[in-house]
């Protein structure tokens, strides 16, 4: 993918829209891979289409990926090249479970950093289905520009702590 300099303000997608971005990964050559309901247990798999999904990386995931990062990601070393191929839509937690690390671990419930690439908070009401989707990185950047969206406005940002997650920041 291409990488622009700008990182967009959040923008709003449909449930549609989840599948449009997996199919522009999809065509840069990404094998997207994700959680998805396999004989009554979450699994990894790849992913056609993106209905399967009870969608993306969480954020303990990222928290583990960062400090996978810090441990193995050598410059020169194989796990650093394939890191950098790497695309990660992370999703926001609107509802942690009991058990969830968020808290005690200050893994979330919302993601943070810059180890994703888009994060999405799924977002049910007058509107419909759809996701708050904030970008982490130019190719997240790249990527959205060809995934039809239109801006969140502040409403929808300010919204956020409502679902349990911080606010967005604005860019």
């Amino acid at each position: 993918m291409a990488t622009a300099t700008a990182i967009p303000d959040p923008r709003l997608i449909d449930a549609a829209g989840l599948e449009n971005m997996r199919q522009v990964l999809a065509a840069e050559g990404y094998h997207v891979i994700g959680p998805a309901v396999q004989d009554g247990a979450i699994m990894l798999k790849e992913l056609s289409p993106a209905a399967e999904l009870p969608f993306g990386v969480r954020p303990c995931d990222l928290r583990a990926i960062a400090i996978r990062d810090r441990v193995l990601a050598q410059p020169g070393s194989r796990y650093a090249a394939r890191r950098a191929r790497l695309f990660v839509v992370a999703v926001n937690c609107t509802e942690p479970g009991e058990t969830c690390f968020c808290a005690s671990m200050g893994t979330g419930p919302g993601a943070e950093g810059g180890i994703y690439d888009l994060a999405l908070t799924e977002l049910v009401g007058e509107l419909g289905h759809r996701f708050l989707v904030e970008v982490g990185s130019p190719g997240g950047a790249d990527l959205l520009r060809q995934v039809p969206s239109e801006p969140a406005g502040d409403a929808t940002v300010q919204r956020a702590p409502e679902l349990k997650i911080p606010a967005l920041p604005r860019r």
